[in-house]
């Protein structure tokens, strides 16, 4: 006779991959991490015709592309832009012979400002080039100047004979650039004078980026490539877009700056009609079909739970159905469905009962919310305000969904992960999911 089953052995328990699951963020396979390139090549599935005109597409840039050029990778939010242009990245580099070029990632949305985008690719190129121990004095002297904007310089006076050295940084009077100085010229020297450089400019930054590109591509005589994701994530507050204008700017300065002809490859959404002759579209990405987002799902139990259903069909049709194609909010909110089950301790498949409850507490945080609960109260107004409206936007549960105009931005909050979409001018769609949650409260 067989031993009695545990009464925990078909709850969800907590299991190795379960970090990985479902996470709305694909790996970031920096510094050549095995196991993020093996998770980030894994989950992807779909999109085939789009992978395979990038490649060709991204190949022919690398091998005899026009001079330095800035690329959109662009689509709707949420519709999986990362994760393409990171695989087809990953595959491209990975697939070329030979000593390849250098490429790197670099993640706007995690900056709070154009500056710490500009910030964050010095850094990157600094530490390849550390790395390989091929910097110079100049790099250096501007890598130090971003760790400490309060760096110090100074200067040797001479009034009488003997040897006096070029200028020699120091950051709190200690040297940091051992053997930077030379000798250039026969005086004494009675004194040393300090200085403050004061802060690093913008210009200065991206002229060493560009610096740093050139001096990278002198050791490997190809192109870099720069894959800078999610430009118009950039959280900024209430300037809206004006960051991922910012940054665009100034990346096309540092385009002009570097002689080696970097090439830039750059997701965001679909820039303003006004704004397209600013950069080259490489890629325009679709929503997805309703069929990929149960395939990625798939993807995800096959991997990482060994086939282990999470929902059963309903509420799998119910998180399609909410996502409306955007795999980004879809794997949201089956990780938050899960982590909802874990907690209470649920048993798989998960069902419309769990559904439920995780609505009404998914809403009451979002309420209690800081930053989330004053938008959460204005969207409840508007959609009761709209109960019996006539006009408006079909939505995808077959109710009329409102649009809703902010003069504050949701882009930090839980909100935009879930809940609402964005339409462009300030102006937001709510997903029918909540409609209806909302209608029946």
């Amino acid at each position: 006779m067989s031993a009695p089953q545990s009464p925990r052995a078909e709850l969800l328990d907590p299991l190795p991959d379960q970090l990985h699951l479902f996470h709305h963020n694909p790996p970031l396979p920096r510094n050549g991490d095995a196991s993020s390139i093996q998770r980030l090549q894994m989950l992807f599935c779909n999109r085939d015709r789009e992978m395979k005109q990038g490649r060709a597409r991204l190949e022919e840039l690398l091998d005899c592309g026009p001079d330095a050029s800035l690329w959109l990778i662009q689509g709707d939010s949420r519709i999986g832009k990362s994760h393409y242009a990171r695989k087809l990245v990953l595959d491209v580099m990975m697939g070329r012979t030979g000593p390849g070029e250098y490429y790197f990632f670099i993640q706007a949305n995690s900056s709070v400002s154009a500056r710490r985008v500009l910030e964050s690719i010095f850094m990157q190129l600094m530490d390849e080039l550390l790395k390989g121990g091929s910097s110079t004095d100049d790099l250096l002297r501007t890598k130090e100047r971003v760790e400490s904007p309060s760096a110090t310089g100074s200067v040797s006076e001479a009034t009488s004979e003997g040897s006096a050295t070029e200028l020699g940084i120091q950051a709190g009077f200690k040297p940091v650039l051992e053997g930077a100085a030379k000798t250039v010229g026969t005086y004494g020297v009675s004194s040393t004078r300090a200085f403050s450089y004061g802060p690093l400019q913008d210009t200065e930054l991206m002229r060493g980026i560009a610096t740093a590109l050139d001096r990278l591509a002198s050791l490997r005589p190809k192109r870099v490539l720069l894959l800078i994701d999610d430009v118009d994530l950039i959280r900024s507050g209430v300037e809206g877009n004006r960051a991922r204008d910012e940054i665009l700017k100034c990346l096309r300065d540092v385009l002009d700056l570097a002689r080696s002809q970097p090439i830039f490859l750059l997701t965001t959404r679909k820039l303003p009609k006004d704004r397209e002759k600013e950069a080259r579209v490489f890629m325009s990405l679709p929503l997805l079909r309703e069929v990929d987002l149960r395939a990625i799902y798939q993807r995800h139990v096959d991997h990482l739970l060994a086939g282990t259903q999470v929902f059963d069909d309903r509420t799998l049709g119910w998180l399609v159905a909410h996502a409306a194609q955007r795999v980004g909010v879809f794997l949201h909110q089956c990780r938050a469905l899960y982590d909802f089950a874990l907690s209470n301790d649920h048993r798989a498949p998960l069902g419309d009962e769990l559904r439920q409850a995780w609505l009404d507490h998914e809403w009451k945080e979002l309420l209690s919310d800081e930053e989330a609960g004053a938008f959460a109260r204005d969207l409840q107004a508007h959609v009761h305000a709209h109960s019996d409206a006539g006009a408006g936007r079909e939505g995808t549960a077959g109710k009329v969904v409102p649009l809703l105009t902010l003069d504050r931005t949701v882009e930090d909050t839980a909100l935009i992960h879930s809940w609402l979409r964005m339409r462009g001018d300030g102006r937001y769609e709510v997903a029918p999911a909540l409609i209806d949650f909302l209608r029946g409260r």
